[in-house]
């Protein structure tokens, strides 16, 4: 059974992840995301969460459209220093979670 996370974005970032533009999603590294993603795991694989053999599903949601994508690789990593000024407010902690992201699953 492949794991879903769900993820709600604003609609340009929807978009960009529609048409394959955006291939990264980041979020804060929060015990909220921390649960989801690494509750099972032993420290050594959670450096990096490669899932290219039992790929997981990123559910995006904004508004009433759904979008789902293969998620094949997480890692926990620097926050980006070229985020948008949103990016920043959203994604504050030196540390983010990085979801890459696969083909399109619509």
């Amino acid at each position: 059974m492949m794991k879903k996370l769900i993820f709600r974005v604003r609609k340009e970032y929807f978009n960009m992840l529609k048409s394959g533009e955006k291939t990264i999603e980041y979020r804060k590294d929060s015990a909220f995301w921390q649960k989801r993603v690494w509750l099972d795991l032993s420290p050594e694989k959670q450096a990096a969460l490669n899932l290219t053999e039992d790929p997981w599903q990123a559910v995006f949601l904004c508004g009433q459209q759904v979008h789902r994508r293969e998620i094949v690789r997480i890692e926990r990593t620097k926050t980006p220093t070229d985020f948008s000024a949103q990016g920043k407010k959203d994604v504050p902690t030196p540390t983010c979670i990085a979801f890459f992201l696969g083909h399109s699953l619509d």
